[in-house]
């Protein structure tokens, strides 16, 4: 059987984010971007998440597709270009926080968009 991610599978089914995240039990203001954040790899799926997620879609999706989200997130990365953030002289990855809990801007790899003085 090949398996799907939980995006595939939701397209396949018709079924929305938010539809999804209450089948699943996941509560909250905005349960759909918690759901959203496992899905893209954005946040590490807790374990009895991820089984849960293979018995609703009857193991169309399995356990270990978020944690090749989280791989291929953390790949993208760090491919060249991919925006780097200074922070107190730490770098850090756009939208991330250092670890003083200092955010920066992002700069970008490309000369002729970064801005000038």
């Amino acid at each position: 059987m090949s398996h799907l991610t939980l995006s595939e599978w939701r397209s396949e089914s018709g079924k929305s984010l938010a539809e999804t995240a209450a089948l699943l039990g996941i509560g909250g203001a905005n349960a759909a971007r918690t759901l959203q954040r496992y899905e893209r790899g954005e946040r590490p799926c807790p374990l009895d998440l991820a089984l849960a997620v293979e018995r609703l879609t009857v193991g169309r999706v399995a356990p270990s597709s978020f944690q090749q989200a989280r791989r291929d997130r953390t790949a993208a990365q760090n491919e060249p270009g991919s925006e780097i953030v200074g922070v107190g002289g730490a770098l850090v990855h756009d939208g991330e926080t250092a670890a003083d809990g200092r955010s920066g801007h992002a700069i970008s790899a490309d000369p002729a968009l970064r801005a000038t003085p």
